[in-house]
């Protein structure tokens, strides 16, 4: 992939034209993270980066599993364009680890969410669904009996009351794809998404994709008439939450290691876990931090042996495993 020069000089820039998005992107002080993940208002969808080769090329997102009904979309993939909008796809199955195995297939990289450790209680919408998303389209799936009503409107209220009557659509973002924000002609969910991925890149120390360049210069520059106009008028702060980690502990299991027939280890009742600092931002701009914590486990880990095949196993998981 070929990376604009300016990309992190015109993020940077994007950033001093509105307080309000210095202000979101700038809680964690500067300082580079190890992951990041954001939750868009009070929707309950966690949002977390997709990286490949170092880019931030797309995002995941992830429903709270108590909320939703009936057909209700439950996990969602966001790409940019090259004209800076959003395309959005989801998965009926609603299970955010079989939709993260066919994203590592889709881009060839097993590393892909590995840092995301998804709530449990996902539950299926359907008796197993497709493996490939799915396009969401006017806020609900293409496939959904209500997409034509949905098409010909162009309603958010609609939208709003179709996904909450149980259609394939995502729970407050369907409407947001509708919606055009205050000051901008495209849709309220273009501009917060680009707001998330900016805080992204620069909260991870990541680039852009050249999309993705795209998607923040259109979502959250184009079309800005002045400083005073954006700062006073057109974009108070979005309510939003921001969760920036440390690095996970090694692992540490209480059983194992065995030997695999064939070559590897096995270890039982492993845990990790990390810390880091949770920070919410009201419509007015107020901001709150709290310290977090997290733990992943337990559960069994598979690990290579080494030199491979020599029946070598480490007392503890190594490190990448």
């Amino acid at each position: 992939m070929k990376i604009r020069g300016c990309v992190l000089a015109c993020v940077a820039a994007l950033v001093l034209v509105s307080r309000a998005v210095a202000q979101e992107v700038s809680w964690y002080g500067g300082a580079k993270a190890e992951w990041a993940e954001a939750q868009i208002g009070e929707s309950a969808w966690q949002i977390s980066p997709i990286i490949v080769d170092g880019e931030l090329v797309a995002l995941f997102g992830v429903l709270d599993a108590a909320l939703g009904k009936g057909e209700n979309l439950r996990v969602i993939w966001a790409q940019p364009d090259a004209s800076g909008e959003w395309s959005v796809h989801g998965w009926r199955h609603g299970s955010p680890e079989r939709a993260a195995s066919w994203l590592r297939k889709f881009y060839t990289d097993d590393s892909i969410l590995g840092n995301t450790v998804f709530e449990s209680g996902v539950v299926t919408t359907t008796s197993g669904g497709p493996e490939t998303p799915e396009a969401v389209m006017f806020g609900v799936l293409e496939s959904d009996p209500s997409m034509p009503l949905l098409a010909a409107a162009k309603d958010p209220e609609l939208a709003d009351t179709l996904v909450s009557e149980g259609a394939a659509g995502a729970i407050a973002l369907s409407s947001a794809m509708l919606s055009a924000s205050n000051c901008l002609e495209i849709s309220e969910f273009d501009v917060q998404i680009s707001v998330v991925a900016m805080g992204m890149t620069q909260s991870l120390n990541v680039v852009a994709s050249n999309d993705m360049d795209a998607a923040l210069t259109r979502g959250v520059g184009a079309n800005w008439q002045s400083q005073t106009t954006l700062a006073a008028i057109c974009w108070p702060c979005f309510p939003s939450c921001w969760r920036f980690w440390g690095a996970w502990t090694a692992w540490s299991c209480t059983g194992g290691p065995t030997v695999i027939a064939g070559g590897g280890c096995r270890y039982t009742g492993c845990t990790r876990s990390r810390t880091g600092t949770k920070v919410c931002v009201s419509i007015s701009c107020a901001t709150t931090t709290t310290p977090i914590a997290q733990t992943q486990g337990p559960q069994n880990k598979t690990c290579n042996d080494s030199p491979p095949n020599s029946g070598n196993c480490a007392a503890q998981p190594p490190a990448g495993c």
